[in-house]
């Protein structure tokens, strides 16, 4: 978790320090690495013995993913996917 809160910092910091086209592309990719890693820890941090494989944990993961895509979809240009 502390890896991707820190690679999340780093995609966020970047489009602040530089202007370049190329760095947005960096930014998004280590925005998605970032929150892949911190939601890998969902498991861990929801229970109190540290599982990784604690049932909800999956519904919990598909509804943060589920909802990041009707985000996308509402705030993106009437083209869509």
């Amino acid at each position: 978790m502390l890896w991707g809160g820190l690679i999340l910092f780093i995609a966020a910091l970047l489009p602040l320090l530089f202007t370049n086209q190329w760095i947005y592309t960096t930014s998004a990719v280590l925005s998605g690495l970032g929150v892949g890693l911190f939601m890998d820890e969902v498991g861990k941090f929801i229970t109190q013995t540290n599982d990784y494989f604690y049932p909800p944990a999956a519904p919990i993961i598909y509804a943060f993913f589920l909802l990041v895509v009707l985000i996308y979809v509402d705030i993106s240009p009437e083209q869509g996917f």
